[in-house]
């Protein structure tokens, strides 16, 4: 959560050495509590819900609530956020130009008479 915060979003990247041993995420790990809720746990299976409340110093308090996550079918992605969740996935171990040849193999597939060329994009280099 710390690392989200810090980021905007979360990724692989998120649970590498250079977060995970980040003196800034360790700082605002120690100030990050995760609690269960009753209320949230009624969504699943279903959804995995889940809340976010900021406390200020101040004492005000900033919440939000997410019953459909991103992704769902309640709340779908659109292309642009697929391509960046792929991207985001694949480039570390396909590499950035072998991933984003997966992206148009995938986006031309409705012309293709075959799957090899996606397969061949989706093969990981010895």
């Amino acid at each position: 959560m710390a690392v989200t915060a810090l980021r905007g979003n979360i990724d692989l990247v998120s649970f590498g050495d250079e977060y995970l041993h980040n003196d800034q995420v360790r700082k605002l790990m120690a100030k990050v509590t995760v609690s269960a809720s009753a209320e949230l746990d009624s969504h699943f299976p279903k959804y995995w819900s889940g809340r976010v409340t900021v406390r200020l110093r101040d004492g005000q308090t900033h919440s939000e609530l997410i019953i459909v996550p991103k992704g769902e079918s309640g709340n779908a992605m659109t292309w642009e956020e697929i391509e960046e969740k792929f991207l985001s996935l694949a480039a570390p171990v396909l590499g950035d130009e072998k991933a984003r040849s997966a992206i148009h193999e995938v986006d031309s597939l409705d012309s293709r008479d075959s799957l090899e060329p996606l397969l061949a994009t989706l093969k990981v280099s010895e």
